[in-house]
C-alpha cells in the first residue's frame, strides 16, 4: 500500500521530473544521464595520481568540457544541480581507481568573506557525499582561511605567494587527511593547507581534487 509519502513524491516528481545536470534531459535518477557520464569518462586523467612537492594528490579529470563547465556552473552560477552532476563524476573516478580510504575528509575552506559573498563552499558539495560513500567523516577539522586575492584572478608567481600562511588550525589534527578542492592549477592552495594541517599534528595530508588545468 502506499503511504501519504509515497503519494507526495508522485506528486513531486510529476511536477518537477528529474533531469541531468549537464544536458538537462529527463532521468530516472539525480545526476547524470548515461551519455554525459560518457562525456565525464572520456576526461579521466590517464596517471589519476601525481606528486605536489611530496604531496600525493589524486586528479580525477581534465579540466575541460563538461568538468570544467559543471565547476563554473556550481562555483560561479551557484547551480547546485551541477554540484550533483560533479559528485557523480567524482565517485565515478574514485571508484574505478584504487585508492585508500582517509581517516577524515576535509572540504578546501574558504575565508570567512568569501563564503559570505558565494553562499556556499563548492568544495563541501562534493566533499559530503564521498566521505559519505568512503565511510569517514567530513568536518574541517578547524581549519581557517584567511581572506586574500582570488587565485583565479592572479598570475602564477602571484599565486605562489598569496596563500603562504593563509591557513592555521584552531585545534590539533590526527590521522590520514584527504583535503579535498575542486580545481589544481599551481597547486600553491594545497600545500598551504597541508602545511598548517601538518602543523596540527596532522599524521600525513593527501589532497582529492576533481579537475586539473592543462596546459
Amino acid at each position: 500500500m502506499k503511504t501519504w509519502r509515497d503519494w507526495m513524491n508522485g506528486v513531486i516528481d510529476g511536477w518537477f521530473p528529474l533531469t541531468c545536470a549537464y544536458c538537462l534531459q529527463p532521468i530516472s535518477d539525480e545526476g547524470l544521464c548515461c551519455d554525459c557520464m560518457e562525456l565525464g569518462r572520456d576526461l579521466l586523467t590517464v596517471e589519476p595520481k601525481i606528486d605536489l612537492d611530496g604531496m600525493e594528490v589524486f586528479v580525477a579529470y581534465r579540466y575541460e568540457g563538461i568538468v570544467q563547465e559543471l565547476v563554473q556552473r556550481l562555483k560561479y552560477g551557484k547551480d547546485m544541480h551541477a554540484g550533483t552532476g560533479l559528485t557523480h563524476l567524482m565517485r565515478m573516478a574514485w571508484t574505478s581507481r584504487a585508492i585508500s580510504a582517509p581517516d577524515l575528509v576535509l572540504p578546501m575552506p574558504l575565508s570567512v568573506i568569501r563564503r559570505a559573498e558565494r553562499g556556499f563552499n563548492q568544495t563541501e558539495i562534493v566533499a559530503k557525499p564521498l566521505a559519505a560513500s568512503l565511510g569517514v567523516i567530513c568536518t574541517h577539522a578547524g581549519l581557517k582561511r584567511a581572506h586574500r586575492p582570488r587565485q583565479a584572478s592572479l598570475g602564477r608567481q602571484a599565486r605562489l605567494t598569496n596563500v603562504v600562511g593563509s591557513f592555521r588550525c584552531t585545534r590539533p589534527c590526527h590521522g590520514d587527511v584527504l583535503v579535498v578542492d575542486d580545481v589544481l592549477t599551481t597547486g600553491a592552495t594545497l600545500l598551504a593547507a597541508r602545511d598548517a594541517l601538518i602543523h596540527a599534528g596532522a599524521n600525513s595530508v593527501r589532497a582529492a581534487v576533481i579537475a586539473q588545468v592543462v596546459d
